[in-house]
């Protein structure tokens, strides 16, 4: 595992998002110990901290609503487990954190236990709160941010924030979720289907679903609402000129 806590790492990639490095990021929060505190130093580095009953966490993440679990000591992750065990959600679960949802243990004993899962998580090389938060700070935004130039126009997708052209705008998480497939190969068209597998998982929604969020997207956009381009009876791709 390559370790995040070390000098040359410690304080992650440099962020252009107003309101800290995690700005744009939900983060879910699992511990018996030390909850309060995590909680508070993952809010004041700009995430939005799910901090909720376990068995919601435990739905959420199988639905893809938030961008990190963090796991304090193994007994947690038995428990946040356990929930989704309860709720008939494993395999929702852990296929959500093998794919888009990023987990961050505490230390190797709940790591490992995920790694056995076929997991990728990660953790710090030491112990304590810090260098936890340092973790999540420096490996989330490695891996859940975009960056690229889309109609001469730079444009960076964090979790569910969009910074067009130095304007920083909050889209829902559905709507970053559009955004995210579309980036994922700008200027290819993405079709409505494959929109509906990527942001709408598990919810029966069909063809209307999408015309309509791209509509609230583009409202959302404002001014920079023709970076969505439709392609007729295709689907929709990101803007090239």
């Amino acid at each position: 595992m390559a370790n995040p806590d070390n000098p040359s790492a410690r304080h992650g990639p440099r962020t252009p998002f107003p309101g800290g490095p995690l700005a744009g990021f939900t983060v879910g929060v699992v511990a018996a110990r030390g909850h309060d505190e995590l909680v508070a130093a993952l809010a004041a580095r700009g995430a939005r901290v799910l901090d909720a009953p376990v068995r919601s966490l435990a739905e959420r993440t199988a639905r893809r609503e938030v961008h990190a679990v963090t796991f304090i000591g193994a007994p947690a992750l038995v428990t946040f487990l356990a929930a989704a065990d309860a709720c008939g959600r494993r395999a929702a679960v852990v296929d959500a954190m093998r794919a888009d949802v990023v987990p961050v243990a505490s230390g190797p004993a709940p790591g490992r236990r995920l790694r056995v899962l076929g997991v990728p998580a990660v953790w710090p090389g030491r112990a304590g709160l810090a260098a936890l938060v340092r973790t999540v700070t420096v490996t989330l935004p490695t891996r859940a941010r975009r960056d690229m130039e889309v109609a001469g126009r730079h444009v960076v997708l964090q979790g569910d924030a969009l910074l067009v052209s130095g304007e920083s705008l909050r889209l829902t998480p559905r709507q970053a979720a559009v955004v995210g497939a579309l980036a994922e190969h700008p200027g290819r068209v993405v079709s409505r289907e494959m929109l509906l597998r990527r942001a709408w998982p598990e919810t029966g929604a069909d063809g209307h679903a999408v015309e309509a969020a791209i509509g609230r997207l583009r409202s959302a956009l404002g001014q920079h609402r023709d970076l969505i381009r439709t392609v007729p009876k295709r689907g929709y791709r990101l803007a090239t000129g």
